[in-house]
């Protein structure tokens, strides 16, 4: 569902089918299909972002089938123990598998379907002996930025009042090679998140593409046809409205301008340096990308990175939205019999129909939403809890009879006494002297007598209260 949606929110931005297919890896005609699914319940371009979510929600719940295996592959996959079995021939290729299957099999397959499947299925398989032939790639102005985390050994860290191993954000514009960097001590989502904020803010704006390695705070999933981003980073994404490219795993000239640009804060920011802290360090670092790379002539453009970008790219970025992004937090619970899940020590109340299920939870500083895993939709939304232990519960999220009884006190079972009469409200007040949970019960089932006696018997109980009283509560006491 995270991959269907990244395409219909890359179309919506304005991509073309086919730069869908570069950037994702989707065959053409699984992302024409999944736009033509969109548009028969009301996607197209334009839409402001709440219809936008809602046609998301509508597309979801009415889309039922999965995307699997081509017929092609499914075809290839009949003839995998034999394809295994030809590879270990150290000479074997994969268009002289293309020959074997026409001549044995008399099974036509194009050299593109067989390489995706060796690829895909086949890890002994080796496409090429030579080496890869890297090409210069152009970069129109404000389009695209590249991303990455470099080791750069240890900085103090006040927080811990101890040296700690710290690593460089390095976010680099392809077009100006101007650079953005930052030391912090560790790579997870919300530091990567909040590099990336601080890097736009650095820029005054946002460009359209970022190109990231695989690491696990942006992708889960890594694959060149197939990646999967982290929930967060994609949040981060439609919010900032650039889009994700992953690079293909182990090849590092696939961002090659940021590559370069690793090395630079060891060696021309800490080596010779020594550094308080580093807060002291990232103060620094902030200055040497504006004065210092930021003014040396660049060799592939010939300018110097600042002014390039001043004059040509800084207007050609996307703005600044007007809020920046608070990265929230992804967890799974599983609804407990209680109808709550437990989060970060914390109970927060669901839907009874979900009892046992697993959902997920998305935290954020002012909220905590539940999502259905099926559907990603939100089924729950409560206020964060400010402590550990407290319990945050909607009445309406038990079963009807439970929220029903839960809901009532003391004064609402007297006041439902006194509507039928003198002699029950009486007998409720006797038995809710001392209020509790079982005192409540039994006046709830002495007053659900009312829908199977009429007033007449109610206005006779006055007389013979005196007997049937004990009576009642030996009965209600057991």
């Amino acid at each position: 569902m995270i991959e269907i949606k990244e395409v219909l929110y890359q179309y919506h931005q304005g991509r073309s089918i086919k730069a869908i297919k570069r950037s994702l890896g989707i065959a053409r005609n699984t992302v024409r299909s999944i736009i033509k699914e969109a548009k028969a319940v009301g996607f197209r371009r334009g839409l402001p972002p709440a219809e936008l979510e809602a046609i998301y929600a509508k597309f979801f719940c009415e889309r039922s089938k999965i995307v699997i295996a081509g017929p092609v592959q499914q075809a290839i996959s009949f003839h995998h123990e034999v394809i295994e079995d030809w590879l270990k021939h150290p000479d074997m290729t994969g268009k002289q598998i293309q020959r074997l299957l026409q001549e044995r099999y008399n099974f036509p397959v194009s050299a593109r379907s067989l390489l995706r499947y060796l690829g895909q299925h086949c890890p002994s398989y080796t496409a090429s002996k030579q080496k890869p032939i890297t090409v210069h790639l152009t970069c129109l102005p404000g389009h695209q930025a590249q991303v990455d985390f470099g080791d750069v050994g240890k900085l103090f860290d006040t927080s811990q009042q101890k040296m700690r191993r710290a690593y460089a954000f390095v976010m680099t514009l392809s077009y100006s090679r101007y650079r953005f960097v930052r030391f912090v001590f560790d790579q997870t989502v919300e530091t990567w998140i909040d590099c990336h904020r601080r890097a736009f803010e650095f820029f005054g704006g946002v460009p359209r593409t970022i190109v990231i390695d695989n690491l696990k705070a942006g992708v889960l999933k890594a694959d060149i046809y197939d990646p999967t981003l982290n929930r967060s980073y994609a949040e981060c994404e439609r919010h900032y409205g650039y889009i994700v490219d992953c690079a293909k795993i182990k090849t590092p000239q696939h961002k090659g301008r940021v590559e370069r640009s690793i090395s630079l804060p060891r060696q021309q920011v800490l080596a010779g340096r020594q550094f308080a802290h580093i807060e002291e360090a990232n103060a620094f670092a902030l200055q040497w990308c504006r004065h210092g790379i930021g003014e040396e002539v660049t060799r592939t453009t010939g300018r110097k990175p600042h002014a390039l970008f001043v004059e040509e790219e800084k207007n050609l970025l996307l703005p600044l939205p007007e809020k920046a992004f608070c990265c929230p937090v992804w967890l799974q619970a599983k609804v407990h019999q209680d109808c709550h899940v437990v989060c970060q020590g914390s109970f927060y109340s669901v839907p009874y129909a979900y009892v046992g299920q697993t959902v997920m939870l998305r935290l954020d500083p002012a909220l905590m939403q539940v999502y259905d895993q099926s559907s990603h939709l939100v089924i729950k939304r409560h206020i964060r809890a400010k402590e550990k232990g407290q319990w945050v519960t909607d009445k309406k999220d038990y079963p009807p009879t439970t929220a029903d009884f839960i809901s009532k006190n003391a004064a609402i079972y007297t006041n439902e006494a006194s509507e039928i009469g003198k002699s029950t409200h009486h007998f409720i007040q006797e038995i809710l002297t001392a209020d509790s949970w079982q005192q409540r019960r039994k006046a709830a089932a002495v007053l659900r007598l009312a829908t199977q006696f009429s007033a007449e018997g109610e206005r006779s109980m006055n007389c013979v209260s005196f007997i049937i009283y004990p009576l009642i509560f030996n009965r209600l006491g057991k």
